[in-house]
């Protein structure tokens, strides 16, 4: 018993996730000072879309810092967004307490010696373990939080010919079934799902680099999944620290990716704005219960809460299964979603309905544009309260007179439904109904061809320029004006709950900058 327990202790000290602890004191003046002004100005951060914008840089930039080993320069994220931080800072804080202002004027002069210095611990730090690495092999991950880091490591890493290594994020390694020797891991491990550290035992362990005025947990729980789920724990073991700085730290919980939290409270807040233009230009249309969706366009849109579907792109998926028709309640942050430009999908899909119908398509249209108009004509003669208290008493228990209206409907979805109005309208049913039908079914021939058109374009896209920009546009046709679409990477998802006309769902609104 004796034996098995001491080969066990030794299994669970050979796999112990090994932590690099960096002390980097100008980093470390920066990161406390800004996670103290975000909890000090916690309310004033709501209230004031400056002081929201200001820390809210400034929190981001402290954590790419932190955890984006690429080498600082002017096109780095962190230092656009220090940059911008301190800039918009600089104007805020003359009036505030004076504990305020020394916490302000410690971080704007911490900040400008980072700008000036322009080099980082972490990098070298990272740098220095690959090279540890054998370069003639090629099972070597290196592990980031974000696919936006991913892509500015892997061109660093081509400039300076490092090609034994690959570079993922947590969730593309888990799934991309790729051996691993040696993995490095940049930033807290609290930050990461625990099934990356619970799905590989690398020969040569993992590393993970953290800083030192950061707690980083002492294991990580977890199974051998493969023997009757044996419960064990990872260590987490740290390099040597002075007794000073392990009094020091602070709790991780404070220093998490802060994306999520920022870009939700502004979200929300932008969301409103975009409901109150439309609303306006929407009324007696349908409602339905909606998120907001951050996209790295710096747009949102708006999709609904219940069952759904939409376009995607799964970049790391093989050529041929990229664009993808999914739930929208599978949509993460990193999600890449299909979206038009300018006009709606449905115009172009009724586009196209028309060039594939040709003189049928257009009778169609003409019998289309004849009920619609006598719906409109009703409304107009006896006002709308009046016919939907009419088709009420006809059996609608729901009647959308300002969607049925619209050119871009077809009819309602209900066939009963539809005949209640052609009867209230004095309109002959048979010849209505058939050419409606057959609209339809042009409209499903049309929208599986736009959707080939979408797989044919995106197969083969560069993702890369999703993954630096936050999206990409292509043309579908000669038309450009309607025959746009956009692929938009998803950076953050709203809590809030909002109650959206039908015909704003999916189409891109105004947000917030990211």
């Amino acid at each position: 018993m004796n034996s098995i327990f001491t080969n066990n202790q030794l299994y669970l000290d050979a796999i112990a996730i090994k932590n690099v602890s960096i002390d980097d004191k100008l980093l470390k003046q920066l990161s406390t000072n800004v996670r103290k002004l975000a909890m000090t100005l916690q309310d004033w951060i709501e209230l004031s879309t400056d002081w929201d914008i200001a820390v809210g840089r400034l929190r981001r930039a402290d954590w790419l810092l932190r955890n984006d080993p690429a080498p600082l320069n002017a096109n780095h994220q962190a230092i656009i967004d220090l940059s911008e931080g301190i800039r918009t800072l600089e104007g805020l804080f003359k009036n505030m307490s004076s504990d305020i202002q020394q916490n302000c004027t410690n971080i704007i002069a911490s900040g400008r010696k980072i700008l000036e210095l322009n080099s980082s611990e972490l990098t070298n730090k990272v740098l220095r373990n690959m090279h540890e690495a054998n370069p003639e092999q090629n099972e070597n991950i290196l592990i980031v939080r974000q696919e936006s880091i991913r892509v500015g490591v892997i061109n660093w890493l081509k400039e300076i010919g490092i090609s034994h290594w690959q570079v993922f994020t947590a969730n593309q390694f888990i799934h991309s079934g790729v051996n691993c020797r040696r993995m490095l891991v940049v930033g807290l491990t609290q930050d990461y799902p625990i099934s990356l550290f619970n799905s590989v035992y690398p020969e040569d362990g993992i590393f993970t680099f953290s800083h030192s005025w950061i707690k980083e947990q002492n294991e990580i729980p977890g199974y051998f999944s493969d023997i009757a789920q044996i419960k064990i724990e990872k260590k987490i073991l740290t390099d040597l620290v002075s007794v000073n700085q392990i009094a020091d730290t602070e709790k991780a919980g404070n220093y998490l990716e802060p994306t999520a939290e920022i870009d939700g409270r502004r979200l929300a807040i932008a969301a409103k704005k975009a409901l109150l233009n439309i609303n306006d230009s929407s009324e007696g249309e349908e409602l339905l219960k909606c998120r907001a969706y951050l996209l790295g366009s710096s747009e949102m849109v708006f999709l609904p809460i219940s069952s759904g579907a939409i376009d995607a792109v799964d970049a790391t998926a093989p050529v041929g299964e990229r664009v993808q028709r999914v739930a929208i309640s599978s949509i993460t942050t990193d999600s890449i979603l299909l979206l038009r430009v300018g006009s709606s999908e449905g115009e172009a899909i009724s586009r196209m309905a028309n060039d594939i119908g040709g003189s049928e398509a257009k009778r169609c249209r003409n019998i289309q544009a004849f009920w619609k108009s006598k719906l409109r004509e009703k409304i107009s003669m006896i006002g709308g309260p009046k016919v939907i208290r009419d088709l009420k008493d006809l059996g609608i228990a729901n009647p959308w007179i300002i969607d049925w209206s619209h050119p871009s409907t077809i009819r309602p979805n209900s066939i009963d439904n539809f005949k209640i109005i052609l009867t209230y309208l004095n309109i002959e049913h048979e010849e209505t109904i058939e050419a409606m039908n057959i609209l339809r079914h042009l409209h499903q021939v049309a929208g599986m061809r736009f959707r080939a058109i979408l797989k044919q374009k995106f197969e083969t896209l560069d993702m890369d320029e999703i993954s630096l920009n936050g999206y990409v546009l292509v043309e579908l046709g000669n038309d450009s004006e309607v025959a746009k679409l956009g692929a938009f990477r998803c950076v953050s998802i709203g809590n809030e709950v909002f109650e959206v006309p039908e015909s704003a769902v999916k189409q891109l609104q105004p947000g917030i900058k990211v």
